[in-house]
């Protein structure tokens, strides 16, 4: 993550992706428990989403011990989220 004033930092950040509400739409989640991304984690889809489609809430988890080191501001990272078809 970088801070507003254009530092680096490494803060070691979860990402968790709920797909319980479709649970027999999903036959593969690498994401359903908080996990820190050093690889591609995949999620499998076994149906059609309704045409109305689907929500998934994606959630970030930052370990408490964290606001003690780090300085207050803006933070960003990229999260590249692909899609693609069987």
């Amino acid at each position: 993550m970088t801070v507003s004033g254009g530092t680096d930092y490494l803060i070691p950040y979860k990402i968790k992706v709920d797909t319980t509400g479709w649970a027999g739409g999903v036959g593969i989640n690498q994401l359903s428990d908080y996990v820190q991304l050093s690889a591609t984690k995949t999620i499998e889809f076994i149906k059609r989403t309704p045409a109305v489609g689907k929500v998934f809430p994606i959630g970030i988890q930052i370990p408490e011990y964290l606001n003690e080191i780090y300085e207050d501001g803006t933070y960003t990272a990229t999260l590249t989220i692909g899609i693609t078809a069987p």
